[in-house]
């Protein structure tokens, strides 16, 4: 069964990290000189990225996780 799991899980990753180098770039609005900028319409600013700060803390933390969960798998390998 754990091996099941894994082929699943690597399946899935493959799949998704295919899609999204398969994925087309977003055709650039048009933009009216004449827009105000309180306008609800007008495109956001095409320079903001979803993660834009702290992407070292992010790296870091998934790190701690991973060793943690594969410190806790090896003590309960051990204790059995």
């Amino acid at each position: 069964m754990k091996i099941i799991k894994t082929l699943f899980l690597v399946f899935v990753l493959i799949l998704l990290n295919a899609s999204n180098a398969a994925a087309a770039d977003m055709p650039t609005p048009e933009t009216n000189a004449s827009a105000d900028d309180d306008c609800p319409a007008c495109p956001p600013d095409q320079n903001q990225v979803p993660i834009n700060q702290n992407i070292t803390l992010l790296l870091i933390g998934g790190l701690v996780l991973g060793a943690f969960v594969v410190y806790n798998n090896k003590i309960k390998k051990a204790s059995v």
